[in-house]
């Protein structure tokens, strides 16, 4: 089969693995084969191991979404088709601090995604952040985008955030400006609903500490954050037999771990106060 026959049976993205099994070649021969593809304008190379296949049209969005939402003006036939390129036909959700872009958030991150534990997926050639998770899990507080792809609901993309912070870089500051400013993309009880039904503590504990540490703190005052108090209320109190837990990722500095600030009530460790988030969350 020729190189040019290769490229009408992959997808308008498609990997130099993907390219080689088709052919049935070797990786060395396969280079050359894109190299020369590529000078014939056939394909364009996006990225190390990931082609744009000239030879094939971008599905219509028409065609791939299943329904109109209001984030489907987030989502492109040309995401789509690298996350079929890097995915497969596994079932994934766009999540975390992606998911909350899409919902209004003002934020910047690379593509968050998730799958059920047992895909195999590549997805080094497009920069996305691939998590696992459960498959009961996967799809609770979600919609459809596409026959493959889903999104998590604003609530549980806020949730996700909070329970997850090791995943979400900064996501105290943008989750907290939107409680600063009742920027909200949700509601509190919206949150809480979706931590009942994914069993999250965690999370509402994080979320709840960060609302209060605003609200409270002289610098948030002066700065006039409106927070509304129900935020607060939604983990106002450790268990019995819960754990410490961070508010986000301490830095590892080499020395010892810092703790700028505690919340006892709901044990909630800070590395930062609350001035110095309030003062973060203001930029």
């Amino acid at each position: 089969m020729g190189s040019v026959e290769v490229l009408g049976g992959l997808g308008p993205v498609f990997s130099t693995r993907e390219f080689v099994l088709a052919a049935g070649v070797r990786p060395s021969s396969a280079s050359r084969a894109l190299g020369e593809l590529a000078a014939a304008g056939r394909v364009e190379k996006i990225r190390r191991g990931t082609w744009r296949n000239w030879c094939v049209a971008w599905p219509s969005a028409s065609d791939l979404l299943v329904a109109i939402g209001p984030v489907s003006h987030h989502w492109t036939p040309q995401w789509e088709a690298e996350l079929e390129a890097a995915y497969g036909g596994a079932v994934r959700r766009i999540c975390g601090l992606t998911a909350l872009g899409m919902a209004g958030a003002a934020l910047i991150c690379r593509p968050e995604v998730s799958v059920a534990g047992e895909i195999a997926f590549d997805t080094g050639a497009f920069g996305f952040a691939s998590w696992r998770e459960s498959r009961e899990s996967l799809l609770v507080g979600a919609a459809q985008l596409t026959e493959h792809t889903w999104v998590s609901m604003p609530a549980r993309a806020v949730l996700e955030c909070a329970q997850w912070p090791h995943r979400s870089h900064r996501w105290e500051e943008y989750v907290g400006r939107m409680l600063a400013y009742r920027l909200e993309v949700c509601s509190p009880d919206e949150v809480a609903d979706a931590a009942g039904a994914l069993g999250w503590r965690a999370g509402l504990r994080r979320i709840s500490s960060l609302a209060q540490g605003l609200a409270e703190s002289p610098a948030g005052q002066a700065l006039g954050f409106d927070v509304d108090w129900q935020w607060a209320e939604l983990g106002s109190a450790a268990a019995r037999g819960d754990d410490w837990i961070h508010l986000a990722p301490l830095r590892r500095t080499g020395g010892p771990t810092r703790v700028a600030h505690q919340d006892t009530a709901r044990m909630v460790n800070w590395a930062a106060d609350p001035g110095a988030v309030a003062a973060a969350v203001s930029t």
